[in-house]
């Protein structure tokens, strides 16, 4: 029987009931936020992806997909973008996308959620491959086709081969970027990211910053569009949908997590960013999840 190589989950690959926490890769320090590297949730290649026909696809993670050979796609609001072996295609978070492909074509992705980075502006890649990248992705494929031993370092060396894909990707400088933050701004947000479950009132904010209350609604508001609490909410709302899809955690356990006084609060303020509540979208993750306890090519990828 031909060897179609597997599936590694996300509880399988790395620690994931606390992505926040992971500790992973030993570069400047081992949180991975202050190291600049990234969560990595999922990875897995297939020798023959199936019948890859799925509609509406959205997780609160990145996916990375290289195919081998041409024969399919993916469709986000209505661009399609063809998978092959001469470019690998991002897709960011929270962005909803059709999948469509025939047997017989050679399938590898990754699921994964970067660095934190204001700057990022999440939009649809597809870049076409170079030596190093290349040379990167033949070695993770060979790693998921010999199915290391998971139990003896192999989590590790796949997780490291992950995170040379990545960086190879990201390094070269690929992603478009918003026009530098100043160094004020960007500290205050990254003091936003650490410190969801705690009081991120405008008053506190404003205090960090060294404003007035007042004259920081402006500012802040002058340079990303939006209030000081509506980024809050939004950047809260985005770590939900993470612990809901990625983690164990109950609806109350989370809801205190990122910030929320009750469970009731949580769910109305959730409603409103996403048009459902936590459990329904806990539900549809885990329906969209790939299912490793079935044949290989039956997961949705």
């Amino acid at each position: 029987m031909p060897n179609r190589g597997y599936v590694v989950s996300k509880n399988d690959l790395i620690r994931w009931k606390d992505p926040r926490r992971l500790r992973a890769v030993p570069l400047h320090d081992l949180d991975p936020w202050g190291s600049g590297s990234f969560q990595l949730h999922e990875c897995g290649y297939l020798a023959d992806c199936g019948d890859w026909q799925y509609n509406g696809l959205c997780n609160p993670y990145w996916r990375l997909y290289y195919n081998g050979k041409k024969g399919a796609r993916v469709e986000v609001a209505g661009r399609r973008v063809a998978l092959g072996p001469d470019r690998i295609v991002l897709i960011p978070e929270n962005t909803a996308f059709d999948a469509r492909g025939t047997a017989g074509v050679p399938h590898l992705w990754m699921h994964f959620s970067p660095p934190l980075s204001p700057g990022l502006v999440p939009d649809l890649l597809s870049v076409p491959l170079d030596a190093p990248l290349a040379a990167n992705l033949t070695a993770l494929r060979e790693l998921l086709l010999r199915r290391v031993d998971l139990e003896e370092g192999g989590k590790r060396r796949l997780f490291h081969a992950c995170l040379a894909v990545l960086h190879c990707w990201f390094s070269a400088k690929a992603l478009p970027v918003r026009p530098a933050l100043p160094p004020a701004l960007a500290r205050l947000l990254e003091h936003i990211e650490r410190s969801l479950p705690g009081d991120l009132s405008n008053a506190v904010l404003a205090g960090l910053a060294g404003m007035s209350v007042e004259g920081f609604l402006r500012w802040f508001k002058g340079r990303l569009g939006m209030t000081p609490a509506r980024y809050v909410a939004r950047r809260r709302i985005r770590e939900a949908c993470r612990l809901l899809a990625l983690s164990e955690r109950s609806i109350e356990e989370i809801a205190e997590r990122v910030g929320f006084a009750n469970r009731h609060h949580f769910s109305r303020v959730f409603l409103r960013h996403t048009g459902r509540s936590p459990a329904l979208f806990r539900r549809e993750q885990g329906s969209a999840k790939e299912d490793t306890g079935e044949e290989p090519g039956r997961a949705r990828r």
